[in-house]
Parts: structure tokens; C-alpha cells; sequence
């Protein structure tokens, strides 16, 4: 596609003198220096007779001033972030207004259109606008195979909930081996009736430490992510870091690839029923920037406090 792009001397001429946004239908009005109007989808401009030449074709090409294109009619700007462009494979991604369907109990993956059975008691309930999956206490779901391969994960979970975690745990994220052997767990236990914690174990061979204790959050959407490497375990609460630990569980230890999961057990607290919003979950460790990006898109999308 042609395009013009004016430097130097003449880009300042061209800027001062002939360069005009004009809305969709209306007219350019010509300037001193000369030009002609460039019809293009709610956009016009003026441009010096002596760079019409660089437009082959006026109706269709874009005028680039200082290497940026004006948006086309009607909106424009950066596409929306979409958590399938992270560096690290996602390998499940469950979005609450996307693919959910409580009447036939299935929960699609958006990415890799997998269907997922929730075998728990459920019921679809609205989330900051958004539809979002309401477990009932003591209600499991997920039941196909994930893949894992090599020394690490991320895992990221919206939650809301109606009451505090009071006894047990809510196993936000739990997986196992076709022999029945422990493969992690991703669950918040509480300390009191208003102080909980994150755990994160692996295999079966223990904790990989816990994170500060927090105050629940109740009644408003929270984000609860950690990101494992085969050195250390990171817990984040709304984005921010609650806690560091060394991973001495064996994640690092583990070379057989690839890991078969059996199923994302998502237990709903056995204090009451909780909601969730989005789960994402990668086959590695995620890099600050995909990390940030993540972040901020679920807490935009839910708005957690």
C-alpha cells in the first residue's frame, strides 16, 4: 500500500501548513501552499500537490505522519490483550464469559476449545457485568487431562467469595497422575475466621512453603496467582507479591515429560459456595512483562479490589 511520509524541512512545512484532520464527510479546506483533499474512511487530509504523487491511489491509502497511521472510521488503538500471547503456553484457560454453560455442565477453553465437564453442583451467577461459575461447597469439576513439560508453572484464578474460608481448604487448583499420585496444589487455607494463606505443594512431597498471611477479601472478585520456577514459589494477591519461598517440594526434580494431570479439581470452600470468574493456567514460569500483562488484564476485566 503507498503511503506518504514527509520528513525534513517539508515535514515541517507539511505539517504546519497543509496537514488537517478532517471528520468523515466533510471537507478539507485547501491550503495557502497548495494540496488536494485525500478522501479516506473518516479521515481527510491536506496534503501538498507535490507529495500527491506518493498517493497512487487516494481513496485507500493511509497518510503516515512521523511513522504513525491515523486509526480508521469509527475507532482504533492497540488490539485488546488476549492471555494466548503469552511467551509460555497456556494450557487451560477457563473465562467465565466465555464458553461457560452451567445448564449442560460444560465449560469450554476458548484457546484450545476443549470442553470441560463441571461435575459439581452450579449455577451461572454475574460478575461485574460478566458471566461467571457459582460452586457450591464441596463441588469438583474438570475432569480431561492436562500437559506439563519441564520445571515450572503459572497459575492465575479469579475468585469471589460470598463468605470467608473457614474450615478445610479451597483447593483452587489440583491435579493428579493416572496412578493416583499427588501432582500439585493450588489452595487457601484459613488461619482465622478473617486471616488465610496460600499453599502451593507438588508430588505429594510437601509443602513448597506458604505465603504471608493475608486478610480475606469477601463479597468483591480477588485475584490469587503464583508463578513456580525450580528454585522458588511467588505468591501475588491482586498483583501483588504476598510472599516468596523456596520450592524444596521436588517440582525441579521432576524430568519425566510429558506430566499428565487428570483433572483441574476446583473444591468450592466448605464454608459456603464460591464463584469463579477466570483460570489460567501455563506450562512454565512467566516473565515480568507477560506477568504484568496478565495481571492487569484479569483485574480490568473483573474488577478486584
Amino acid at each position: 500500500m503507498p503511503i506518504l511520509r514527509p520528513s525534513g524541512s517539508d515535514f515541517t512545512s507539511f505539517v504546519k501548513a497543509a496537514a488537517q484532520y478532517v471528520p468523515a464527510g466533510g471537507g478539507g479546506k485547501v491550503s495557502k501552499s497548495g494540496g488536494v483533499s485525500v478522501a479516506l474512511p473518516g479521515l481527510g487530509a491536506i496534503v501538498r500537490t507535490s507529495q500527491v504523487g506518493a498517493l497512487a491511489s487516494p481513496t485507500t491509502s493511509a497518510v503516515v505522519i512521523n511513522g504513525v497511521t491515523p486509526p480508521a472510521s469509527g475507532g482504533g488503538g492497540p488490539p485488546a490483550f488476549s492471555p494466548a500471547s503469552a511467551t509460555v503456553p497456556l494450557v487451560l484457560w477457563l473465562a467465565g464469559n466465555n464458553g461457560l454453560n452451567t445448564s449442560t455442565s460444560r465449560w469450554t477453553d476458548p484457546n484450545t476449545t476443549t470442553q470441560y465437564t463441571i461435575s459439581g453442583t452450579s449455577s451461572t451467577v454475574t460478575v461485574n457485568g460478566l458471566n461467571a461459575c457459582e460452586l457450591a461447597a464441596a463441588s469438583g469439576f474438570l475432569n480431561t487431562p492436562l500437559t506439563f513439560t519441564g520445571a515450572g508453572r503459572s497459575v492465575f484464578i479469579v475468585l469471589r467469595h460470598p463468605s470467608a474460608v473457614t474450615t478445610g481448604h479451597l483447593y483452587m487448583f489440583s491435579g493428579y497422575f493416572a496412578g493416583g499420585n499427588n501432582v500439585f496444589d493450588f489452595r487457601l487455607s484459613p488461619i482465622s475466621a478473617t486471616i488465610a494463606v496460600l499453599h502451593d505443594t507438588y508430588q505429594g512431597v510437601g509443602s513448597a512453603g506458604t505465603s504471608s498471611n493475608f486478610t480475606q477479601i469477601i463479597g468483591t472478585p480477588v485475584l490469587y496467582s503464583t508463578v513456580v520456577t525450580s528454585s522458588n514459589v511467588i505468591y501475588y494477591l491482586n498483583g501483588t507479591s504476598i510472599g516468596t519461598t523456596i520450592n524444596n517440594s521436588g517440582w525441579g526434580a521432576v524430568t519425566a515429560a510429558p506430566q499428565q494431570v487428570n483433572g483441574f479439581n476446583a473444591i468450592a470452600s466448605q464454608g459456603g459456595p464460591t464463584v469463579y470468574c477466570e483460570v489460567l493456567v501455563y506450562n512454565g514460569s512467566i516473565g515480568a512483562i507477560d506477568l504484568s500483562n496478565v495481571t492487569n488484564y484479569l483485574r480490568t476485566k473483573w474488577g478486584t479490589a
